[in-house]
């Protein structure tokens, strides 16, 4: 774990998460909404953009709606009266470990290396093609010789 995790400034990167807790179900279902990176403080700021633009999707909605914020986010509670109610809990978390990294590491070192093969392709193309001074000169002589000879 870092010291941003416990306050501090350094930017880190950070799962904007949604988890559904949906009436009649017995699980949740969080999903990544966005990937932060910057201060914990900083990717608060913005899960809290993402809760006004979630509350705001459906403003005719006549439950009532509470947001509460919490220690790593905001628990937004939707009311429709009666016994009927859904809680969605928006959170943030430091991102720790990523399977894709590693394969979008791997994919641009192979990137790498085929463009650095290319370049290399390259260079040997264009030596063939550039004639060697000894080869102008000559061109140049049996040129004059020609002229001189006629």
């Amino acid at each position: 774990m870092t010291e941003e995790s416990d306050g501090g400034t350094a930017a880190v990167r950070w799962g904007l998460i949604i988890d559904e807790m949906r009436p009649m179900r017995e699980h949740h279902e969080p999903r990544v909404l966005e990937e932060f990176t910057g201060t914990r403080q900083e990717a608060l700021a913005r899960l809290g953009q993402l809760v006004d633009e979630y509350v705001a999707y459906n403003p005719y909605d006549t439950a009532r709606i509470r947001i509460y914020r919490t220690a790593d986010g905001f628990l937004h509670v939707r009311d429709r009266g009666g016994m009927w109610s859904q809680g969605i809990r928006f959170w943030v978390g430091e991102l720790v470990s990523d399977t894709n990294d590693a394969k979008e590491a791997a994919a641009a070192e192979k990137r790498a290396a085929k463009e650095a093969k290319a370049a290399e392709r390259r260079a040997r193309r264009e030596r063939r093609r550039m004639p060697v001074e000894d080869d102008i000169e000559e061109d140049v002589q049996d040129g004059a010789e020609d002229v001189g000879g006629g």
